[in-house]
Order: structure tokens, then C-alpha cells, then sequence
């Protein structure tokens, strides 16, 4: 099943095309890589398909219920002294905490199944 889709994409800030008529799409339980020369767009492909940059051509579709999320390189908050890896780790602090929940009751079902099954099914 896809779960993203980019089609024809295109981007120009003015003083000429970065790209156009990239297209690709990402399948589940693949993984990609983006790799190029430094200014050739990949940071800005990134953002467009966040949606935190607009389209100038072409559509990018996400599958209905993905998460998409972005971590700019440059940090907006000079504030904020996190280093990147808690900031990363709090992106997934949703499902390291459910994972937390799983083990737990993986743990409790050891001793009585019957009785935490359901719960632990929920979970998964």
C-alpha cells in the first residue's frame, strides 16, 4: 500500500527552477534516502512533502492516516539547548511510551493471561 506519493513536483524560488517532475512514491515498510549536492533541494523536497513549504507544481499525497513529521537543521528557538537526539526521542515519545505500556503487560501475562490478554491486544 503507498503512503506517499509525490507526482511531477517543481520548485522555484526565483532565480530559477531547484527541480521539477520529481516523482516517486514510498510504499509501506520500504525506506528511502534522499542524496545530493548541497542547494540542489533536498531539504526543500522534505518540506513540501511536511507541508511546511508550498507547491509550485505537481501534488504530493499522504495516506490518510501517516504521521509526517520534519526536524529543520537549523534550530528557530536558539533557546532551546536540547541536544538533537531528545529532540528526536521527543518526536517519539507517543510510541516509546506505548512501547513502555506493551512490556509491562507482556510481564503481567506471565502470571495470569487471562486476565491482561485483552488489554495487552488493545495495545498492539
Amino acid at each position: 500500500m503507498i503512503i506517499l506519493d509525490v507526482n511531477k513536483v517543481s520548485k522555484n524560488f526565483g532565480y530559477g527552477t531547484l527541480f521539477e517532475n520529481v516523482t516517486f512514491s514510498l510504499n509501506e515498510g520500504e525506506s528511502i534516502s534522499i542524496v545530493g549536492h548541497n542547494g540542489c533541494g533536498k531539504s526543500t523536497l522534505l518540506k513540501l512533502i511536511a507541508k511546511e513549504e508550498r507547491l509550485d507544481n505537481g501534488s504530493v499525497s499522504i495516506k490518510k492516516d501517516a504521521t509526517v513529521a520534519y526536524l529543520d537543521q537549523v534550530i528557530s528557538d536558539k533557546s532551546d539547548n536540547r541536544i538533537d537526539k531528545y529532540i528526536l526521542l521527543e518526536t517519539f515519545r507517543e510510541i516509546n511510551g506505548l512501547m513502555i505500556r506493551i512490556k509491562k503487560y507482556e510481564k503481567l501475562m506471565e502470571e495470569d493471561s487471562e486476565r491482561y490478554l485483552e488489554t495487552y491486544c488493545k495495545l498492539l
